[in-house]
């Protein structure tokens, strides 16, 4: 969006420990209701109290995970202002085409698509252009 990279290795930290964190919480929530327990109760039978604590406790993570996250932005946008690549999977699909930070109408003319996005065998010409998209008007 700010045409900047964010910090891989904060990235990494926020990416898995969100993912552990949300699995965490919603995994026991399926077994909690396969136990019999009901939703929108204010207290929780005592055999299912263990895992209600464990939901609750995996949830702030999930919310310590979206801190990282934030930082990362900050850190990014006013401390690193790194500038990130316009394409660093050299993907050929559209969506990848546009210059970062992308400007208010994406392309200045409309693109022809001429071939398939994903012909990923097939040697780009040049580093990070695209056979599937030419400026045809």
């Amino acid at each position: 969006m700010f045409g900047l990279r964010l910090n891989e290795r904060l990235a990494k930290i926020h990416f898995w420990s969100l993912f552990i964190a949300f699995n965490s919480t919603f995994m026991p929530l399926f077994v909690l209701g396969m136990k019999g327990m009901p939703r929108r109760v204010s207290t929780y039978a005592p055999n299912l109290q263990g895992l209600n604590d464990w939901v609750s406790i995996s949830a702030f993570v999930i919310g310590l995970s979206m801190l990282v996250f934030l930082f990362n932005v900050i850190y990014s946008l006013i401390i690193v202002r790194r500038p990130a690549e316009s394409n660093p999977w050299h993907s050929k699909a559209l969506e990848w085409q546009v210059p970062t930070p992308v400007p208010v109408n994406n392309f200045e003319k409309i693109p022809v698509i001429d071939s398939d996005p994903y012909e990923y065998g097939t040697p780009l010409p040049s580093r990070g252009a695209a056979p599937a998209v030419s400026a045809g008007g």
